[in-house]
């Protein structure tokens, strides 16, 4: 899920440039229909890793695992935000 979550902002991204660069109407209708779409799939993988983060947190843990559980899920976001971050930055929008 966050391989495709980190691939559709890419390609967010490349529908974006090609907008800006849109060569006549039916190409820019037709890039703007596909970005529409992505953004509504993009948002929606977004809302799913949040919820399955929060369901990681709210499993029942206690003593050593509890903390290994935590540290484990604040790294994937940290290492998965950054890697999306880095991803977003490197377009030219």
């Amino acid at each position: 899920m966050l391989k495709s979550f980190n691939e559709n902002v890419i390609r967010v991204g490349d529908l974006h440039s090609r907008s800006l660069n849109n060569m006549d109407d039916v190409t820019a209708q037709r890039n703007a229909s596909q970005l529409d779409e992505l953004i509504e799939e993009t948002s929606a993988l977004s809302n799913q890793l949040k919820r399955r983060i929060k369901a990681l947190e709210a499993q029942p843990a206690s003593g050593r695992d509890a903390q290994i559980r935590r540290q484990q899920v604040r790294r994937m976001l940290r290492d998965d935000h950054c890697l999306v971050l880095t991803s977003s930055r490197r377009q030219p929008w």
